[in-house]
């Protein structure tokens, strides 16, 4: 099953964040970037097929449309941002066209 989050694919200077513990995501994308960062213990993501740790004090960051899930262990602590693509104009302009 794959899901369109509506909700994080909206235009002008969209930012949401959030903190994540024992939750599981599945298989979505959106128009908008994600940036996780792991604020305690470990968390698995899937991108493109891959299963990938994501470790303390590591960070990672998901381009718009990119399909991805994740899964947050009861000991773990996944600081979520989703942020429009508005926000970084000229980030934007260099990434859109390019295939990740």
């Amino acid at each position: 099953m794959l899901l369109y989050q509506i909700g994080n694919s909206v235009k002008g200077n969209h930012f949401h964040y959030e903190i994540f513990q024992n939750d599981v995501w599945i298989s979505h994308f959106h128009q908008c970037f994600e940036m996780m960062y792991a604020m305690e213990g470990d968390t698995w993501f899937c991108l493109d097929g891959e299963k990938i740790c994501l470790h303390q004090g590591e960070m990672c960051l998901f381009m718009p449309n990119q399909i991805h899930s994740f899964e947050v262990s009861e000991k773990a602590r996944l600081w979520v941002c989703v942020f429009s693509e508005d926000l970084v104009d000229t980030f934007s302009k260099e990434t859109k066209n390019k295939k990740y």
